[in-house]
């Protein structure tokens, strides 16, 4: 199967959101987040309690120091969720942005031997399915992870569903799925 297509930046970050994805971190990002809002929760009616209903305790607890205990911990788990979800987002795109190879067409070729690219700026390559060491889908993509963690990324927006479909058997039969 051969078609053109074109990355965008969107689907440069979704591409590299999608090779790192994994049980852990989802786990990770979870507790991160309900315990931020929980934090920034007992912050905000601590303030509440003191600033609007002029009440000097919080459940039960003296609000101004509630406020001192929790702020380090809140402040903490904002740094923590900017440093793994936000900063990577920007220096993926920056990536894009400073890769001309990435913009422009790029010509695929499926088959159940390899995979090869051609890009508008002249970069080829084939490789071979035993290259790869796995694959993972999401809604907009396909990609293909060789055991030094670089990928290859198939777009789906210029794809029917049979191909997507064609696509998905070859690489079904030739790597395995995480």
């Amino acid at each position: 199967m051969q078609f053109t297509t074109r990355i965008t930046e969107d689907d440069y970050v979704d591409a590299n959101r999608l090779k790192t994805r994994s049980l852990q971190r989802t786990v990770a990002s979870v507790l991160v987040y309900s315990l931020t809002a929980l934090f920034w929760i007992f912050l905000v009616g601590a303030w509440i309690a003191e600033h609007i209903y002029h009440a000097h305790s919080f459940l039960g607890q003296n609000a101004a120091e509630l406020q001192r205990t929790f702020m380090p911990g809140a402040i903490a788990f904002l740094l923590w969720i900017l440093a793994f979800r936000v900063y990577p987002a920007r220096v993926t795109r920056r990536k894009f942005r400073n890769a001309p190879s990435l913009r422009g067409d790029l010509f695929l070729e499926i088959n159940t031997e390899g995979l090869m690219q051609k890009t508008a700026h002249g970069s080829y390559g084939f490789s071979r399915w035993p290259d790869f060491s796995y694959w993972r889908e999401s809604k907009k993509m396909f990609i293909v992870v060789d055991p030094t963690n670089v990928f290859c990324m198939i777009p789906k927006a210029s794809l029917g569903r049979e191909q997507r479909n064609e696509i998905r058997s070859i690489l079904t039969a030739a790597l395995p799925r995480r």
